[in-house]
């Protein structure tokens, strides 16, 4: 269980349903792929030990994106917590560090930016003492000039701001090949519906293979996996 400090601060996890998900998004037509990426994100948040809100499409108020998240936050805070971790289901290397260090920067009076490459964030650690909803929801959401907007917004604020180790968002096949391009760690269940995924997109398809089969099992047999048997 959390302690009484922990008490102070929560998750939210905005993500849809893999229902509406599959609605909005075109890079996949399997809602299996969305339901991993988002059980990953809730199970990472469980080992916070602090009260994790799951915000689908059935809980979200507001005509277009800002205003979804700007009162889902709202939402939160209003709940009494003084602090809170903002993740989406969509960055497969998102993972309990990156929380836990959000919520020591919580508990030491700081923000927390973690920013996608395509000039967004994953994650976000804000105190209720920076958020200004009016200005919030009037932010660039879903446009490459959001990481720039939101971190003058946080910087303009009296609170330091730190900056996570940026990580790519999946909301393309494109997106894909690049984070296979960094070599860097990814949960075996992902691998497994990113493979079914792009199995009809030869050249991702070749670029998995090669990933899977020189760095899965390579990894595997000598130096043990680098992949979770998890989400």
């Amino acid at each position: 269980m959390g302690s009484a400090l922990d008490s102070r601060y929560a998750v939210l996890i905005f993500a849809n349903s893999s229902e509406e998900e599959l609605k909005r998004k075109s890079i996949t037509k399997d809602p299996l792929f969305f339901d991993r990426l988002t059980t990953r994100s809730l199970r990472q948040s469980a080992k916070l030990n602090i009260p994790c809100y799951h915000f689908t499409e059935n809980e979200q108020i507001g005509a277009n994106f800002g205003e979804r998240f700007t009162n889902a936050i709202q939402q939160v805070f209003q709940k009494g917590y003084d602090g809170i971790i903002a993740i989406g289901n969509d960055t497969p290397n998102l993972n309990n560090g990156h929380l836990k260090q959000a919520l020591v920067n919580l508990k030491n009076d700081q923000n927390t930016l973690g920013p996608s490459k395509d000039g967004g964030f994953y994650l976000l650690g804000l105190q209720k003492s920076c958020f200004d909803s009016m200005i919030f929801q009037e932010l660039p959401w879903q446009s490459s000039g959001l990481l720039s907007a939101i971190s003058s917004y946080l910087n303009n604020s009296r609170i330091p701001l730190y900056t996570l180790k940026q990580e790519i968002d999946l909301d393309d096949l494109q997106s894909i090949r690049q984070l296979l391009d960094t070599g860097i760690y990814i949960p075996f269940g992902i691998i497994d519906a990113l493979l079914k995924l792009v199995q009809k997109h030869h050249s991702v398809y070749r670029d998995l293979n090669f990933y899977f089969r020189e760095i899965f099992l390579i990894n595997f047999f000598n130096k043990g996996s680098p992949f979770s048997t998890s989400f």
